[in-house]
């Protein structure tokens, strides 16, 4: 039995076809969940990224493991399902997205990738810096000048591909982590995702109902930063 993992960075589970979603079409997705068992009730040790996948890495809660946001490092010595399937004669391998502490072994190989920023045009990258400017990452959506090509999953797909067939070749057992930074903001998808759907039809989420307990302050302190978002703007974001 082999392992391959593939994580996508704030993919909320209503955002698939296969799971109701209305508007959207995940041919991929939707076929590899047509043969595998999806969880409609499913809980996470921590709503921040690196927290929670060194709790899926290690089976460990975040006080146990020590990583209580991003950027920190986990305790010492601490195991991953990485380190018990190499012991097991699996070569495990991460690439993509990812929390730092574990691109710095615990039993993960990080082959390397592209450089993407390298390899865009001047232009490209002063596209690339402006979709990622605070103002435009957080409270603007639209078509990207960047093509599929030009986004950072792409060579991360690739390289997933080429790692796959050279463990299917070779006979080696794998266990391979996939990161996709998709679609984590900015909201600029290649222009021709972003063209595939009528955002007029979008229905928006229904307002809280005002006896609903309060929102925790830094919800309230996102709700007031996106308070001047007209009708439209909203399903710009939701379309991308």
């Amino acid at each position: 039995m082999n392992f391959l993992v593939l994580i996508c960075d704030e993919l909320r589970y209503d955002a698939l076809k296969c799971n109701g979603n209305p508007y959207v079409d995940t041919p991929n997705i939707d076929r590899l969940a047509a043969r595998s068992v999806r969880f409609s009730k499913a809980f996470t040790s921590a709503p921040i990224c690196s927290p929670a996948r060194h709790s899926l890495m290690t089976g460990k809660y975040v006080a146990t493991h020590g990583v209580l946001t991003n950027g920190m490092k986990p305790v010492d010595g601490l195991v991953t399902v990485a380190d018990l399937l190499n012991e097991r004669g699996y070569y495990s391998a991460q690439i993509g997205a990812a929390p730092k502490p574990l691109r710095e072994g615990r039993g993960f190989e990080t082959p390397a990738l592209p450089d993407l920023e390298e390899s865009l045009s001047e232009d490209k990258k002063k596209v690339l810096e402006w979709e990622h400017s605070t103002l435009t990452l957080r409270y603007t959506a639209g078509p990207s000048r960047r093509t599929m090509q030009e986004h950072r999953g792409f060579p991360v797909a690739e390289k997933a591909v080429q790692m796959l067939e050279e463990a299917a070749s070779s006979g080696q057992k794998f266990h391979f982590w996939i990161g996709f930074v998709e679609p984590h903001p900015p909201f600029y998808p290649p222009k021709e995702f972003y063209a595939k759907f009528d955002q007029s039809k979008f229905k928006l989420p229904d307002e809280v109902p005002a006896q609903a307990p309060a929102p925790h302050p830094s919800i309230t302190n996102r709700q007031e930063r996106w308070s001047h978002l007209t009708d439209v703007e909203k399903r710009q974001m939701i379309g991308r």
